[in-house]
């Protein structure tokens, strides 16, 4: 069923924003998506267990170019909650958005941790808050061969 949900928020955020490519689109449905549902319990896979960050659609980014959609002005600071097996370092840990659409990039450092297992996966994010937005990227790592899933 999310497939509708999706084709209808895709829609109204085209309508509201009709400079918008795909990708932007698709960006903005991510990073603001929320990890729990009304009732506050977190938000379910098919199976209805938590959805871990590859059943929300993550990709692999090492660096990433944002593009301001909030307010001119604009101060971005990053929040990791980094997963268990890494450190996680961003450069630069600050966004300063002088207007909007002004795009800016960030890198995304991974270094595994000596105490990491192998063949062990675990979860984490990457937020962006401003005063009055927040983005969130959600990140996966993977340490040894690939647990099957």
């Amino acid at each position: 069923m999310s497939c509708p949900h999706l084709s209808g928020l895709a829609a109204l955020l085209k309508s509201a924003h009709p400079d918008w490519s795909p990708s932007a689109i698709k960006s903005a449905i991510m990073t603001t998506a929320d990890l729990v549902n009304l009732a506050k319990n977190p938000i379910e896979d098919e199976t209805l267990l938590p959805a871990n960050a590859f059943a929300t659609g993550l990709g692999h980014r090492y660096t990433r170019t944002v593009t301001n959609v909030g307010e001119a002005n604009s101060v971005y600071k990053v929040n990791v909650i980094p997963p268990k097996s890494v450190n996680v370092t961003i450069n630069p840990n600050t966004l300063s958005f002088l207007e909007v659409k002004r795009k800016l990039t960030y890198e995304v450092i991974f270094s595994r941790l000596a105490t990491a297992a192998n063949n062990t996966m675990s979860q984490g994010s990457i937020t962006w808050n401003s005063a009055n937005y927040s983005a969130r990227s959600p990140i996966v790592t993977i340490i040894g061969e690939m647990p099957r899933l």
